[in-house]
């Protein structure tokens, strides 16, 4: 340092002590004091948001519907349940059901010739009776869960008849032609089991699938093929001779306490046993529930099937009307089926049913 410079160093040190400034600086403290929190000291102050500054909402939590929420059907409801129980797919009760159908077909188109005949029981007739089993589970309040089991037996009349051969009447003696008998055994025997749940308190629906077993007897039938001029072997039996599997998907929407409009849309499927051959169809059912007094109950159905695959009649539909009586826990029915098709070989269709409810 320059020995020079020293005294002016002095004289400024001496006017810096006396300033009244840096007197009052060193009364307090010796050292500043210092914030606690360091980042305090240089953090800006924040600025106040509303938004931010609220308290968190918490979202309401998602509740699932469970049997316990559902709402047991009223009286109303109950007797509809009990009296539409086969006519309306989303019902689900247990019960036992024996079911009568007679049906009859018009000779006209079913390769058959009549000799003179005017009453029905000469034409080629069938009486089958089911008996179901339906067992239900599920809820506390109301069963959404159900299995059904169905066995039938058919009693087939072939009718007094001449069979045709290639679309033409065979024209020779009719000791030419060797008629089948009449037989009786068991027929297809079928399971389904199905899911009810309610969309609304007023639409239910349920889906279904359906499993039918080729369990019916086949017999041969000797006839003589003017083509082939000689008697020929055909089968036949008393069901499908196929295994068939179908899913349903079924509506129910109750407009106040007399009508119920249902929708049933059903996807068939069928494999034939002893061939490599499927087939693949589609029905669709609407109808019209009609609640009446003193426990009656009557129901329009209208069927129209469709096949995908080469069959006779790959489009038929047919309407039904069927009424229903409740007598306590016993519930019968009579409905009668006819077919829409002009050219229909399908057959007309008596029913009476009789179930128990449990």
């Amino acid at each position: 340092m320059n020995p020079r410079c020293l005294p002016l160093g002095l004289i400024a040190l001496g006017l810096l002590c006396s300033h009244p400034a840096f007197a009052e600086s060193t009364n307090g403290s010796s050292t500043p004091e210092m914030p606690e929190n360091p980042s305090a000291a240089v953090a800006p102050k924040a600025t106040s948001d509303p938004a931010l500054d609220a308290p968190e909402k918490e979202l309401p939590p998602i509740e699932f519907a469970d049997a316990d929420s559902i709402e047991p059907p009223n009286e109303s409801e109950t007797l509809y349940e009990e009296l539409a129980g086969e006519e309306d797919d989303t019902v689900i009760l247990p019960s036992i059901n024996f079911d009568h159908s007679f049906s009859f077909k018009d000779d006209t188109e079913t390769g058959t010739k009549t000799k003179g005949r005017t009453t029905i029981m000469d034409k080629p007739w069938k009486y089958t009776a089911k008996f179901t089993g339906n067992y239900s589970f599920g809820g506390p309040k109301r069963n959404d869960w159900g299995i059904k089991m169905t066995v039938p037996f058919v009693y087939d009349n072939p009718g007094n008849v001449i069979k045709k051969h290639l679309g033409d009447l065979y024209k020779g003696s009719q000791e030419k032609f060797l008629h089948r008998n009449d037989e009786f055994g068991l027929g297809d025997v079928n399971f389904k089991i199905k899911r009810a749940f309610p969309v609304t308190k007023k639409l239910r629906a349920a889906v279904g699938f359906y499993v039918g077993l080729p369990t019916a007897e086949e017999y041969e039938e000797k006839y003589y093929s003017q083509a082939k001029k000689r008697i020929v072997k055909d089968k036949y039996g008393l069901g499908q001779n196929q295994y068939r599997f179908e899913q349903d998907l079924a509506l129910s929407l109750r407009a106040g306490k007399i009508l119920t409009y249902t929708l049933t849309t059903t996807l068939k499927e069928g494999h034939r046993i002893g061939k490599d051959e499927t087939q693949y169809g589609i029905v669709i059912k609407p109808g019209i529930n009609v609640s009446l007094p003193a426990k009656f109950l009557l129901a329009l159905h209208y069927t129209a099937k469709y096949s995908f695959t080469d069959a006779p009649e790959q489009y038929t539909h047919d309407i039904k009307v069927k009424l229903n009586k409740r007598l306590g826990k016993l519930n019968v029915g009579i409905g009668y089926q006819n077919p829409l098709n002009i050219d229909s070989h399908y057959a007309h269709q008596v029913d009476m049913t009789m179930s128990y409810n449990f």
